[in-house]
C-alpha cells in the first residue's frame, strides 16, 4: 500500500471536518500509521498543545477564612481545596493578601500535588464594565460606585484597568470600585470619586476630596458633615483628654446647618432624618462650656435675615443670670443691644445712638451732641450749649448766659 501524498493527506482532513461519517472511518496517515478517526480527531480540535502541569479553570466559591477556592477546570474536574499565591504572608502578620473573585478565569498548576492558582487568565474578547473607573474621577453619588457600570469598554481593554491607565502606572482595584494607584509623581488612594487623596509632585500638593471628613485626634474633633443633604462643619475641643475622647467640649463651634449641628454633632453616621431637627437661619454658633460636664455657659449664634438684608450676631448665656447681647448690621449700621437690663448702640455713617432703658439717652452726629435723662436735655452744637428740664432752660452762646 503507498504512502499517502500531500494533496491525499489534505483530501482526508477535508472530508475528517465536514464528512457526518466521521468517527466511523479511518485513513493512513502521511506516515504509514493507522489513526482510529476519533482519537485523531480529539487532537485536532484543540488549539493549542496541552500542558498537564497547567489547566485553566473558573471560580465557582472563596473560603478566605480557610484560604482556600473551589474551581471548575475546562475539562469538567471540579477541585474543591485550591489555594492561591500570594507575595507575602508569614507568621509575623506581614502580609499583602488578596483573594480571586467568583467567575474570574484562572490558571491553576497541578504539580505539586495540590492545585495551586497561579494567576489570573483575562479574556480580552469579552466587554469590561468595571475598567471604566477613572483614576482622575472626582464626582459620584452617595449610594453608587463610579465604574461598575457604565458603558463597555472595547474589545481587549485590561479588565479591571481604569480607562486612562497608562505605561509606566502601577493601579491595585477592587470590584467595588476601590482603588491605589501610583502613577508618574502621583499617587492616589480612591474609594470612589468623593472619598479620595491625591498626591502629586507637581505644586507638592495633597488633595484631599470627601463628602464627609473626620479628624479625630486627642486634642480636637472636627467634621465636616453631609447629613441627608444638610450640611455642616463641627469642630470641638476640651481641658483634657479623657474630657475630648468622651465628648465633654469645653468649646465647640458649628457652622452651617446649625440645627443639625448642634443635633449630630460627630454623630451624623446611621441616624435617621427624623434625627435633626427642622433648619433655621442661624449660619454659625459658638458655645463655651463649663470644664469637664460640658454644661454650656456662653452661646453665640450668627444669622442672616436674607429679606432684610440683616446680619445678626447674638451671645447668650443658658439661664437669665447673663443678659443676651445681640450685634446686627444693615445698610451701614452696626446695632449692639443688651435684653436686661435694656441697653443699645447704634452706629451708622451719619451718627451715633446709645439708649439705656427708657429714659436715658444719647445722639451724636456732625451737627450736634443731644443728651437725655428722663425730663432733662442737653444740647451742644457749635454754636451754643442748652441745659433744659422741667420747663427751664440754660443757654450759653457768644453774647453770654441766658435763662428762660
Amino acid at each position: 500500500m503507498r504512502r499517502l501524498c500531500k494533496a491525499d493527506f489534505d483530501r482526508q482532513l477535508f472530508y475528517l471536518f465536514y464528512s457526518q461519517r466521521v468517527l466511523s472511518r479511518s485513513f493512513f496517515s502521511p506516515f504509514g500509521l493507522w489513526f482510529p478517526m476519533a482519537f485523531l480527531s480529539s487532537i485536532l480540535s484543540q488549539p493549542t498543545k496541552t500542558n498537564l502541569d497547567f489547566e485553566e479553570a473558573t471560580v465557582i466559591s472563596v473560603d478566605t477564612s480557610k484560604y482556600t477556592a473551589q474551581v471548575r477546570t475546562i475539562s469538567g474536574r471540579r477541585l474543591t481545596t485550591a489555594t492561591w499565591i500570594t507575595p507575602l504572608n508569614t507568621e509575623d502578620r506581614e502580609a499583602d493578601l488578596m483573594s480571586p473573585a467568583v467567575g474570574t478565569n484562572v490558571l491553576v498548576y497541578m504539580k505539586l500535588g495540590r492545585p495551586l492558582i497561579f494567576g489570573c487568565v483575562p479574556n480580552a474578547s469579552e466587554y469590561s464594565t468595571i475598567g471604566q473607573n477613572s483614576i482622575t474621577q472626582t464626582s459620584s453619588s452617595s449610594n453608587t460606585y463610579p465604574g461598575v457600570s457604565g458603558i463597555p469598554a472595547p474589545l481587549g481593554h485590561n479588565p479591571g484597568a481604569p480607562k486612562d491607565y497608562m505605561r509606566g502606572d502601577r493601579v491595585l482595584t477592587s470590584k467595588g470600585g476601590a482603588m491605589l494607584a501610583l502613577l508618574f509623581g502621583t499617587v492616589v488612594v480612591k474609594a470612589s470619586g468623593m472619598a479620595q487623596i491625591i498626591l502629586s509632585k507637581l505644586d507638592d500638593i495633597v488633595k484631599i476630596i470627601a463628602r464627609n471628613h473626620e479628624l479625630i485626634t486627642d486634642a480636637a474633633t472636627h467634621v465636616y458633615t453631609n447629613f441627608r443633604g444638610r450640611i455642616y462643619d463641627f469642630f470641638g475641643t476640651a481641658l483634657t483628654q479623657s474630657d475630648q475622647v468622651n465628648s465633654r467640649y469645653g468649646y465647640y463651634r458649628i457652622h452651617g446647618d446649625v440645627a443639625a449641628g448642634e443635633a449630630l454633632k460627630e454623630n451624623s453616621y446611621g441616624q435617621p432624618a427624623s434625627a435633626a431637627p427642622t433648619a433655621t437661619s442661624y449660619i454659625m454658633k459658638e458655645v463655651v462650656c463649663t470644664w469637664g460636664s460640658g454644661t454650656p455657659v456662653v452661646m453665640a449664634t450668627s444669622t442672616y435675615d436674607g429679606l432684610t438684608g440683616t446680619y445678626y450676631r447674638q451671645v447668650s448665656g443658658p439661664t437669665a443670670t447673663l443678659p443676651t447681647m445681640t450685634l446686627s448690621h444693615t445698610n451701614n449700621t452696626w446695632s449692639l443691644q443688651l435684653s436686661s437690663p435694656a441697653a443699645q448702640i447704634t452706629l451708622s455713617p451719619n451718627s451715633i445712638y446709645a439708649e439705656f432703658g427708657s429714659s436715658s439717652t444719647l445722639t451724636m452726629n456732625a451737627t450736634e451732641t443731644q443728651a437725655t435723662f428722663s425730663g432733662s436735655q442737653m444740647t451742644l452744637t457749635s454754636a451754643s450749649a442748652v441745659l433744659s428740664s422741667n420747663g427751664h432752660a440754660v443757654t450759653v452762646n457768644s453774647s453770654g448766659v441766658h435763662t428762660s
